[in-house]
């Protein structure tokens, strides 16, 4: 008998998509792979003081840090360890913080375009879930249907409830009061014209 962990880790494998963006003139080949919620609000969390100006710039940085699963052959875990060039010792760090510092580096081109396919990735993922997902929908615009059609037949004795008309556009309101008052004109013209008739007459 299978536990709820079993159960359950389904979600993680049914939910979880990997894309490669390939520069051939450079030589490199990367896998981006949708994000967790636990990296979701770390980003949110990594750019919640960031200027509006470079709010979109960081924004890509981050998501990238956590997006980029692999690099050619290299996978990237939760650490990287690397020699320092100037003190050549050996550092370990984390993925996010050595990703970060290193796309600084990259030019914006290749930025932008390691995020449009992983913007492109996050909403593979979305359609997939909302496609995959299935509910009893309940439709409001049925139900007036309905009740439209139960009062098109009221029994004997019994009276007729109306439904409440929809509110009125600004510029239905506008026409309604120049139909109004051209309606208003119109009839103090046509009791002015029986006037001087009925004057005439006599």
């Amino acid at each position: 008998m299978s536990n709820l962990k079993d159960v359950l880790s389904g979600i993680k494998k049914s939910f979880s998509l990997t894309k490669k963006v390939e520069f051939a003139e450079l030589g490199l080949t990367f896998e981006l792979g949708t994000l967790t919620s636990q990296e979701e609000i770390k980003i949110l969390e990594a750019i919640k003081d960031v200027s509006d100006v470079g709010y979109l710039d960081n924004l890509k940085k981050v998501s990238l840090a956590f997006g980029i699963k692999k690099i050619n052959d290299f996978d990237l875990t939760e650490t990287i360890e690397y020699t320092d060039e100037t003190t050549g010792k050996k550092v370990t760090e984390s993925k996010f913080l050595f990703l970060t510092k290193e796309l600084d580096s990259w030019s914006t081109a290749i930025r932008d375009a390691l995020f449009d396919a992983f913007s492109n990735l996050q909403a593979e993922l979305e359609d997939k879930v909302s496609n995959g997902i299935k509910f009893e929908r309940f439709s409001i615009q049925e139900k007036r249907t309905d009740l439209k059609r139960e009062l098109s037949d009221v029994p004997k004795g019994y009276k007729k409830i109306e439904e409440p008309e929809e509110a009125k556009t600004e510029i239905e309101k506008l026409n309604d009061k120049v139909k109004s008052e051209v309606e208003s004109a119109q009839a103090g013209l046509d009791s002015a014209a029986g006037a001087a008739m009925d004057k005439i007459k006599s």
